[in-house]
């Protein structure tokens, strides 16, 4: 597979970007009646990212994490 100027592999970008998408409008639908939609998207993985991306999902899971704004976190990215 080739990847783009950006070293971002096309299809990849793809679909994260349509869920994304999917995760706001899902979260628009269902803000209004106390329900979160959120997504972990933790890119390629390094050597600590798949236990971050665990404690995330387990954190907002729990309900202290009710205030917590929507926001994408950085992606663990290859050395080039």
């Amino acid at each position: 597979m080739t990847r783009s100027s950006q070293g971002i592999e096309p299809p990849s970008g793809s679909s994260k970007a349509a869920l994304n998408l999917l995760t706001n409008a899902r979260a628009t639908e269902f803000g209004p009646r106390d329900v979160r939609v959120n997504t972990v998207d933790s890119g390629l993985t390094c050597t600590q990212a798949p236990q971050d991306a665990a404690e995330a999902i387990v954190f907002l899971a729990d309900d202290t994490a009710s205030a917590v704004p929507s926001r994408q976190g950085p992606e663990c990215r290859r050395a080039r």
